[in-house]
């Protein structure tokens, strides 16, 4: 599929869950080395799509190398808010999505972090759910070259709709609060994640600041 479609890059973001991180790390990270070595001219980065403890889904892209594996098993294992079982209502805090982020920030280099759908628990027009300004806000601040914007589109694909549903927080399938913030972000120049084309990840849904 990527050869057909011309695709230059992609992330394996697997979605978190009980035990998740000795699963991505045993059995979908061999898998992913298996893809490079058939698809070699492809870029193909490591990640997940994050329960991130406090708020909605993130998604954490870790940069290749010989310990990117174990970088992300730290993370989910330390921090996803459903990685125990049972439950740990203690994992699910918007403090220990700090602490999450200051350990992202002291790994180098540094993996980034987009919030997924961020309007997605939202009520209805100017309300917010799970992830609030100040929330995101506070993720930047925390640690800036790592929590560096969000998305929201197209959504959950086996959903009837594109965009799971066009409500009050979805414009065209596209989560409102993705837009009208320009300028809340920024791309830092990590050297193993550089976008050439900000206009593009706009479209995707990724705000380029």
């Amino acid at each position: 599929m990527a050869r057909k479609f011309g695709l230059d890059w992609m992330v394996a973001t697997d979605h978190g869950g009980p035990n998740h991180s000795k699963v991505n790390h045993d059995h979908a990270y061999p898998e992913l080395l298996r893809s490079r070595q058939l698809v070699p001219e492809l870029v193909q980065f490591f990640g997940m799509e994050f329960d991130t403890p406090g708020s909605d889904h993130s998604s954490i892209i870790v940069p290749a190398g010989d310990d990117e594996a174990d970088r992300l098993r730290e993370l989910e294992k330390g921090y996803g808010a459903r990685e125990a079982w049972p439950r740990d209502p203690s994992r699910n805090s918007e403090g220990r999505m700090l602490d999450a982020l200051r350990t992202m920030d002291a790994q180098q280099p540094k993996p980034v972090l987009f919030a997924h759908h961020p309007s997605r628990s939202a009520t209805g027009m100017g309300k917010y759910g799970l992830t609030t300004p100040s929330e995101l806000r506070g993720w930047n601040d925390t640690a800036p070259e790592v929590a560096i914007g969000m998305e929201g589109a197209p959504g959950h694909q086996a959903a009837g709709q594109v965009g799971e549903s066009v409500g009050p927080s979805r414009y065209a399938a596209y989560f409102r609060r993705c837009d009208p913030a320009r300028g809340l972000w920024r791309f830092p120049d990590h050297g193993w994640f550089r976008p050439d084309d900000r206009a593009a990840w706009r479209l995707l849904g990724f705000h380029a600041g």
